[in-house]
């Protein structure tokens, strides 16, 4: 078994205006977890209430048909339900200091059975921003209409991490217009990392997305260090201790599961977080090439046993995962 330090997923920098359009149609966002996924490609839908959503995973799917009411909010209705609007952001999370690209998707509810002649023909919208330290600023948001029906496309950039509430106001073609309301989070950008920047914030679903992607980071990051025999000591130690501020985070995250999974879930980062321990202990004992071997036996034996049930949803009982160790591979 051979252990990659990571994986790179290349997408293409500018598509054809019709692939893109294609692209842009497929899109649609789990309402569980609030990720961009495509609905040509995601496992897993239901239909509520006359609505079709999909679902990245397995487990957001079960979390979904526990509580409907809950997570079908993700998706707003207007014009007295005739229309749905749902919005995607590239990245798919809103980073400090980072452009963001706002795209809104007005199309209509098939579960709306009466007859429609009006069509989405603009939007604009009032921005709330909810600064972290409790500062509040307002501005205002103007959409382009593109060529795709229903699509309304707009940029902006927030410095400082929070909450921002965007107020959209979709006007159709026969002047009347209906609001739609979003509150979504404004996730720290790369220069508020310090794997502490958690603390006392609450863990809804993109900010646990996040965390773990953080911590994905400097693991991967710790392991490319430890590639390089001693010249990379310093550096292996210095990633590791974020990955061990981004595990103490995981205690607070409710992942995709059943409650009764909670327990297994939080006993998993319990073994990952002495794993860590014993890490950086064989980090300061100088020996590279013992702490690349330790860091190869934690990511197989923790950070993938952990992937595969709650990420992945490969095993629902880890017992039957096939643990292979590094030095026997």
């Amino acid at each position: 078994m051979k252990h990659l330090l990571a994986a790179a997923i290349a997408l293409a920098a500018s598509l054809p205006a019709a692939a893109q359009a294609a692209a842009d149609e497929d899109m649609t966002v789990d309402p569980v977890c609030g990720m961009n996924i495509h609905k040509s490609t995601a496992e897993y839908s239901e239909t509520f209430q006359g609505e079709q959503f999909w679902f990245c995973n397995l487990n957001c799917h079960r979390s979904f048909k526990e509580t409907p009411d809950k997570y079908a909010a993700a998706v707003q209705k207007v014009r007295k339900a005739s229309y749905l609007v749902r919005q995607f952001t590239r990245p798919a999370k809103i980073y400090s200091n980072t452009d963001t690209q706002f795209n809104f998707l007005v199309e209509r509810n098939p579960a709306f059975k009466e007859n429609v002649t009006w069509k989405p023909k603009s939007m604009s919208a009032e921005v709330t921003v909810q600064a972290e330290g409790g500062k509040s600023v307002s501005s205002k948001m103007t959409f382009r209409a593109l060529k795709e029906d229903g699509w309304f496309r707009a940029d902006a950039r927030y410095l400082l991490p929070g909450r921002v509430e965007i107020r959209a106001r979709i006007t159709f073609d026969d002047g009347e217009y209906d609001e739609a309301v979003f509150r979504l989070p404004i996730v720290p950008g790369a220069e508020f990392e310090t794997g502490k920047e958690n603390d006392g914030k609450r863990m809804d679903m993109i900010i646990q997305h996040e965390t773990m992607r953080k911590l994905g980071k400097y693991w991967v990051l710790t392991g490319e260090e430890l590639l390089k025999g001693k010249e990379g000591a310093e550096g292996a130690k210095k990633n590791l201790q974020f990955v061990k501020g981004y595990q103490k985070y995981i205690d607070q995250m409710v992942p995709h599961v059943f409650e009764d999974e909670l327990d297994e879930f939080k006993s998993l980062n319990a073994e990952f977080g002495k794993a860590l321990g014993a890490l950086e202990g064989t980090l300061n004992g100088d020996d590279p090439g013992k702490s690349l071997e330790e860091w190869k036996r934690v990511e197989a034996l923790h950070c993938t046993e952990c992937h595969m049930k709650f990420r992945w949803s490969v095993f629902s009982d880890l017992k039957n995962y096939p643990v292979v160790e590094p030095d026997k591979k």
